[in-house]
């Protein structure tokens, strides 16, 4: 059980800093073509998500 709740726990701390680095990114037109996807519902849901 602790190997699943670290291995959570380090993906969602990828997500977090791929999060922080596509806003610092966006100043300069550039995505994280992972995240890409955030996009098809536009910007007001890709800051609420």
């Amino acid at each position: 059980m602790d190997t699943i709740k670290s291995k959570l726990g380090k993906g969602g701390l990828l997500l977090a800093a791929l999060g922080i680095m596509s806003i610092v990114l966006s100043f300069f037109n550039y995505n994280i073509r992972l995240l890409s996807w955030i996009d098809i519902w536009g910007n007001t849901m890709g800051w609420i998500i």
